[in-house]
């Protein structure tokens, strides 16, 4: 009995894929995208989301990626950055992320304080966190609990079943530089107010100096 040929979507579909850092920064990015044009709502990204990130790394790295391996993977990330996040948060105190090294950094008394509070942060002295700024900006809120229900450079508290003596602080600058873009556009939107408006307002005393001239030569007429 001849053997079934199996279908190229089958092979492709059984085929091991090795994730390289690229292709990890194609998956954020493609999230990224995403995650701007509003697909993600109520925390979770649509069936359209995945659709297009599947569609985007395809085209990046070929047909051996689908939906199944594509989510996997996303679980991977974020299992890894939620371990570090619920650590650094957004920072801690004596802590700065580099994102060259793509670690946390601190001194050597400073690990060892936190170390001893929370022995896993071991782990994060070695093992690289790829994309930490866009995955707080993706999962960040997410993580966030307490009274602390976004992500931003306020000053934070750790919680109350916390014994970490270390003061949460902000150190990610792209938190920053996002706020400031958002100030300035509300300037602008402010000041483009206060100019329409006193626009407005000669638009009015121009019209109601013609009328005033109009009816001023109506009466000279009408003396004549």
């Amino acid at each position: 009995m001849p053997r079934k040929r199996k279908d190229s979507n089958d092979v492709n579909n059984n085929k091991v894929i090795t994730w390289t850092h690229a292709m990890d920064d194609a998956l954020v990015d493609a999230f990224m995208h995403q995650y701007d044009m509003g697909n993600k709502v109520n925390g979770i990204f649509t069936t359209k989301a995945y659709e297009n990130i599947v569609k985007e790394l395809i085209e990046k790295f070929g047909e051996g990626l689908n939906k199944e391996k594509i989510r996997n993977r996303w679980k991977t990330i974020k299992k890894n950055f939620s371990e570090a996040y619920d650590i650094f948060k957004n920072g801690l105190s004596g802590f700065a992320w580099n994102p060259t090294t793509q670690l946390w950094s601190a001194e050597a008394e400073v690990w060892e304080k936190l170390i001893e509070s929370k022995p896993q942060a071991k782990n994060w002295m070695s093992t690289l966190i790829p994309n930490y700024e866009k995955l707080v900006i993706l999962y960040g809120n997410d993580r966030a609990t307490g009274d602390h229900n976004e992500v931003t450079l306020k000053e934070c508290t750790p919680l109350a079943n916390d014994n970490v003596d270390v003061e949460v602080v902000s150190q990610i600058p792209f938190t920053d530089e996002r706020n400031r873009k958002v100030k300035k556009v509300k300037k602008s939107e402010s000041e483009f107010d206060k100019i329409y408006s006193a626009m407005n307002n000669i638009t009015e005393a121009i019209s109601k100096m013609k009328k005033s001239m109009h009816e001023d030569s109506l009466i000279s007429d009408g003396e004549l």
